[in-house]
């Protein structure tokens, strides 16, 4: 089975795939979720470090700790969609 992914292809096809709406639409989103994922990430550490009552006790950790869960999979699925656009860009180039 052959692994496609963004990071796999030349830098040429990432960049006409970047120059696209639909490319740069995709690449914009995962940002955005990859940044609230590690925004969320950072602040569930502080308030795991800064709290003097038990964190699994807290109802602020468990909301940032799902918080941070749900980001990182919807980054996830956005890196999988770039994935699987690039892999049809790429093919269709060949065309």
């Amino acid at each position: 089975m052959k692994i496609n992914g963004y990071e796999f292809y030349k830098k040429e096809i990432r960049e006409e795939f970047k120059k696209t709406e639909f490319g740069a639409s995709l690449n914009r989103r995962l940002a955005i979720w990859v940044t609230l994922a590690l925004v969320a990430l950072v602040a569930t550490v502080i308030c795991g470090i800064l709290k003097e009552e038990p964190v699994l006790e807290s109802g602020l950790f468990i909301t940032l700790v799902g918080l941070t869960a749900a980001f990182w999979l919807i980054a996830s699925y956005y890196d999988g969609k770039r994935d699987g656009a690039i892999t049809q860009f790429a093919k269709d180039k060949k065309k």
